[in-house]
C-alpha cells in the first residue's frame, strides 16, 4: 500500500487508523519512523518503540516479538550518511527476517516517511552517499516484491512523488492521495497511470484537507476522515467515512 500526500495532508493519521485496524485483525506491524510521529501511538497500544541509538540486536524476545514494534530513528538525522544509511540498512534487514521467518504469521513493514528514508536529511549529493542511496533503494525493492510470497505487506507513506515512488505505484494494491499536495506531490503521472476520471482529479485539485481518494486496481473511492470518539486518544482524528 502507498499512502501519498503534501506535509500537513493527513498522511501519518491515515495510516495511524489503518494499522489500528490491521492491529485488531492480529497483523504484526513494524514500523520505521522517520519523524518520531509514532510514539504516542506505540506507547498507547501497548507496543515495543526502540530509539534510534538502540542495539535492537540484543533487546529481548518478547521486544523483537512483540505485535507492534516502533524503530524511532529521528535522531539518525544528525548522524553521517554512512552511519544513517548502515542502520536503515540494518532494521529493514531485520524486518525482512521477522516477515520471512513465519509464513503464519502476517507481518507488516510500514516506511513513515519514505523520501527521509533512501535519501536522509541530508541534500548533500557526493559520489559516497548516492552509493549509499541506490544501495538502499536496491534492498527495498528486494523486501518489497519478495512480501507477496509470505503473509505479510509493506506500506509506504510519502510527500514526495519521484520515479521510484511512481514505480512502486504501478505494482501496489491499494493507492491512497491524499487531497493535499504540493509541487514536490504532483499526481499527474499516477492519476494518468491508473486512468482516474476529471471528477475525481477535480476533487483532489480542491486541496481539502482530511480527503482522499483511494484506487484500487480499476476501482476509486472518494473518502474523507471522521473523529471516531472511540480511536480518538489512539489515532487523533480519524476514521473513514466513504462519500
Amino acid at each position: 500500500m502507498l499512502v501519498v500526500g503534501a506535509v500537513g495532508s493527513g498522511k501519518t493519521v491515515a495510516m495511524r487508523h489503518i494499522l489500528l485496524q490491521q492491529l485488531y485483525r492480529g497483523a504484526a506491524i513494524i514500523l520505521i519512523d522517520l519523524n518520531g510521529d509514532y510514539k504516542d501511538f506505540c506507547k498507547t497500544l501497548g507496543g515495543c518503540w526502540i530509539v534510534a541509538d538502540s542495539d535492537y540486536v540484543t533487546c529481548p524476545p518478547e521486544v523483537l516479538s512483540a505485535q507492534l514494534v516502533v524503530f524511532d530513528l529521528y535522531d539518525l538525522h544528525r548522524t553521517t550518511d554512512e552511519f544513517r544509511f548502515s542502520h536503515y540498512s540494518k532494521v529493514l534487514s531485520w524486518a525482512w527476517q521477522r516477515m520471512s521467518a513465519n509464513s503464519d504469521e502476517r507481518v507488516l513493514i510500514v516506511i513513515d516517511d519514505f523520501y527521509l528514508f533512501v535519501l536522509g536529511s541530508s541534500r548533500r549529493h557526493s559520489r559516497r552517499s548516492t552509493e549509499y542511496h541506490y544501495e538502499l533503494l536496491r534492498q527495498f525493492a528486494e523486501v518489497y516484491r519478495g512480501a507477496k510470497y509470505y503473509n505479510g505487506g509493506v506500506y509506504i507513506v510519502a510527500s514526495v512523488i519521484d520515479d521510484f515512488i511512481a514505480e512502486i505505484a504501478r505494482e501496489t494494491s491499494y493507492l491512497l492521495l491524499m487531497a493535499v499536495g504540493s509541487r514536490h506531490c504532483n499526481y499527474t503521472t499516477l492519476l494518468d497511470m491508473y486512468y482516474v476520471d476529471p471528477p475525481e482529479r477535480e476533487f483532489l485539485s480542491q486541496g481539502v484537507k482530511w480527503t482522499a481518494l483511494l484506487i484500487a486496481g480499476r476501482d476509486t473511492q472518494l473518502v474523507s476522515i471522521e473523529i471516531p470518539e472511540d480511536e480518538v486518544a489512539v489515532i487523533k482524528p480519524k476514521k473513514w467515512r466513504f462519500f
